[in-house]
């Protein structure tokens, strides 16, 4: 199943995209991220142990937030400050229809050198 998104992650099957018609703007896409993030950052807050404010979470891009539901072992390392064995665990996620794909290869290398960045790994 392809999951349509738009702006930086807006995902269209979670909420309806009918009235967006691309391309939008940065102001429309920041508009998109802004009301995504109240709903990411309560499901955040559950999961982890780790302040909202802290570096960790402000640099986890949204799709981390469904790899937090699903993966324990990312969960576990986070909560217990492991920033560089939360970061080994990104690299896991560069499948798609059971297919490593290069560009998600790409995208998490450069959410880990973010994520760590931010966190000293």
């Amino acid at each position: 199943m392809d999951i349509k998104t738009i702006g930086y992650g807006h995902a269209c099957h979670a909420s309806d995209c009918s009235n967006i018609h691309p391309p939008i703007t940065r102001a429309q896409g920041e508009a998109l991220l802004k009301k995504d993030l109240v709903i990411f950052e309560k499901c955040v807050d559950s999961l982890t142990k780790i302040p909202l404010n802290s570096p960790l979470c402000v640099h986890l891009p949204l799709i981390w937030v469904v790899v937090l539901i699903r993966d324990p072992h990312l969960r576990r390392k986070l909560n217990a400050h492991d920033t560089k064995g939360a970061s080994l665990e990104f690299r896991k996620w560069v499948y798609a229809g059971g297919k490593k794909l290069p560009g998600l290869v790409r995208r998490r290398e450069a959410e880990r050198r973010l994520f760590c960045m931010s966190g000293g790994c």
